[in-house]
């Protein structure tokens, strides 16, 4: 849990997340305080809540600096766990590593034994489950099948 009026570094402060993060700060400013952000570069102020949102496999090694300087993380760069995924998770403490892009929150959800029941909108006598991913120019889509499990 991140409490109130943490000094908070925002990496990525351009890009999607980063920009969505500073209007909700903006809009809570008795709640949160940023202390430094960066674009394309990681800095390492003195704060609580470290904020990743860079884009791509420069945004691992200021994860890993986060979780060894023992910072609240919210991790919003998937690419620091897909290249070092049992580097971070093995440097980060219980409690540490806060899930806050759109796919990492769903899978920490489903992880932690979210009921059945809490997922919405029944299809056909079952529930669904959509993942989505991010996507730039450069992604070639192609379809893919469905994974569903039927509701107990």
């Amino acid at each position: 849990m991140i409490a109130p009026a943490n000094p908070m570094a925002i990496l990525g402060s351009t890009g999607s997340i980063g920009t969505q993060a500073l209007e909700v700060i903006a809009a809570n400013r008795d709640r949160f305080t940023v202390v430094a952000l960066a674009a394309t570069d990681a800095a390492r102020p003195p704060c609580d809540v470290v904020l990743n949102g860079m884009t791509g496999a420069v945004g691992l090694m200021p994860t890993l600096a986060a979780l060894e300087e023992g910072t609240t993380l919210a991790l919003a760069n998937k690419e620091s766990l897909i290249i070092g995924g049992e580097i971070v998770m093995g440097a980060a403490k219980s409690g540490q590593l806060v899930p806050v892009d759109s796919e990492h929150s769903a899978l920490a959800q489903a992880m932690r034994g979210e009921r059945v029941e809490d997922v919405q909108a029944p299809l056909d006598g079952r529930r669904l489950l959509t993942i989505t991913r991010s996507t730039s120019g450069r992604v070639k889509w192609r379809p893919i099948r469905p994974v569903r499990r039927n509701a107990r």
